[in-house]
C-alpha cells in the first residue's frame, strides 16, 4: 500500500514561533529563579543571571533567524520539504524530541543542511500530529533518500 502524507505548516508558522518563545521565556524564568534562590554570593548570582540572559537572547535570535519549514511531503520511498519557499528533497528526517505537547523534528537536505522545527498538537491539529508522530516512530521517515 503506497504511503502518501502531507503536512502543511504555513498557517501555523507565527503561532509556532510564538509558542517556542513562550517556552524559552518560561525556561529562562525558572532557571533564573533557581539560580537566585540557590546562590548565596550576590556577585556570583549576578554573573550567572547575566550569562543566563545572554544565552536566552542568543537562543531567541537563533529561533527567529531559522528558515521556516512550510510543508513536509512523505511518500513510500521519499520525503521532501518546502523550506523558506524552496523545494528541498530530504536525505534524512527524524525526531529530535517528542512529548505529548511538543515535537522537535530534524530534517537533513540532500545538500547536507540541517533544519529543525517545533510542532505543537494544538496548532497542527490532533489527528495530523498523531499521524506525524506515528510516521516518525515507525521509522518510515528516517534515512530515506529522496527521489521527488
Amino acid at each position: 500500500m503506497p504511503l502518501q502524507a502531507e503536512f502543511d505548516f504555513r498557517n501555523s508558522l507565527a503561532p509556532q514561533r510564538q509558542k517556542v518563545h513562550q517556552l524559552q521565556g518560561l525556561l529562562a524564568v525558572l532557571l533564573a529563579g533557581f539560580v537566585f534562590f540557590l546562590v548565596d554570593d550576590t556577585v556570583f548570582c549576578v554573573w550567572l543571571e547575566l550569562i543566563l540572559v545572554l544565552v536566552y537572547l542568543r537562543s531567541k535570535q537563533c529561533i527567529s533567524m531559522a528558515l521556516p519549514i512550510e510543508r513536509l511531503v512523505v511518500k513510500s520511498n521519499s520525503a521532501a520539504a518546502m523550506i523558506d519557499g524552496a523545494h528541498c528533497p530530504l536525505a534524512t528526517c527524524g525526531l529530535d524530541y517528542c512529548s505529548s505537547r511538543v515535537v522537535l523534528i530534524k530534517l537533513t537536505t540532500m545538500e547536507g543542511q540541517v533544519h529543525r522545527c517545533f510542532i505543537f498538537p494544538d496548532i497542527l491539529g490532533a489527528d495530523k500530529f498523531r499521524e506525524l508522530i506515528a510516521l516518525f516512530k515507525a521509522g518510515l521517515l528516517e534515512s530515506t533518500p529522496s527521489t521527488l
